[in-house]
């Protein structure tokens, strides 16, 4: 009798994990999910270029993809619909206040590089909004002519992200004053490592590392949003590019739980063997 007790208890344990693990990950092979994971993965990583003012990344794959134009994977048709061309890149000098002193270095510094953007963008707002869209936590600064901070003399401390010139939007390739580099991002190596119902990790496979980086997204109101992940704190920052989002609270990214409860039922069904093996 206590064997029999023993048996049902374990077979009751075996099958309460393997409901778990149904739990853990309820749509594991839902192609359309991880479609929507990778989607929001792209356009986040895309969009932090821009918010950071890291568009020579963008300019690097512009140049260097031969096939781009006819590429149809969501992150560069995402990424010409914000920049159709990087044709007319150059430097715009915001007017000055001559009424007011200038000292060399201050006039040097209003020489900036401004790109103009596509439809999507019209002005600061549409920026945020996007932001808003496919990242959370973000800590960039965004701003325009009217809400960037000045010098005394009127100049400005830092490129605004956004300048409306001769009517149209245009984006500051470095707002925030990094020095800018041009790390071998490949949006093809991006593949969905796992995920639950609120967490995914998608794995960034870089060739010039050969190396493995992941980008951490969470869902919020229906909708995967970036929020960090050792693209962003580790290969970014060495590269030079700013790492801009909220420090996590100790959660963990990685869904193993699937993994462990497998484990788990796998020790427990070697064990109900031998406990039968002994009972015979």
């Amino acid at each position: 009798d206590n064997m029999k007790k023993i048996l049902t208890l374990i077979l009751t344990i075996i099958l309460t994990l393997s409901m778990m693990a149904l739990l853990v990950v309820p749509s594991f092979a839902d192609s359309k999910e991880e479609e929507k994971i990778l989607e929001a993965a792209k356009k986040g990583t895309v969009i932090y270029h821009f918010g950071i003012g890291d568009l020579d990344t963008l300019l690097y794959i512009y140049e260097n993809k031969k096939d781009f134009e006819e590429n149809t994977d969501v992150a560069y048709t995402f990424m010409r619909s914000l920049l159709p061309k990087f044709e007319g890149k150059g430097y715009y000098t915001p007017p000055r206040d001559p009424s007011k002193e200038h000292t060399e270095d201050c006039i040097y510094s209003t020489y900036y590089d401004y790109v103009k953007l596509g439809d999507g963008i019209k002005k600061l707002s549409d920026l945020k909004k996007l932001c808003n869209t496919y990242l959370t936590g973000f800590t960039g600064v965004l701003n325009d002519e009217f809400s960037a901070p000045k010098k005394d003399c009127g100049c400005f401390k830092s490129a605004p992200s956004i300048l409306i010139i001769d009517g149209d939007a245009h984006i500051s390739t470095n707002p925030l004053g990094f020095d800018l580099s041009m790390p071998e991002l490949n949006f093809e190596d991006f593949e969905v490592e796992s995920y639950d119902s609120k967490k995914a990790v998608v794995s960034v496979y870089i060739p010039y590392e050969e190396d493995t980086f992941e980008v951490d997204l969470v869902k919020e109101d229906g909708q995967w949003k970036v929020c960090g992940g050792t693209l962003f704190t580790e290969y970014f920052p060495e590269h030079g590019i700013a790492y801009c989002f909220v420090p996590s609270t100790g959660e963990d990214f990685s869904v193993v739980s699937y993994t462990l409860v497998i484990a788990a039922s796998v020790v427990l069904m070697v064990l109900l063997v031998k406990v039968r093996k002994r009972t015979v």
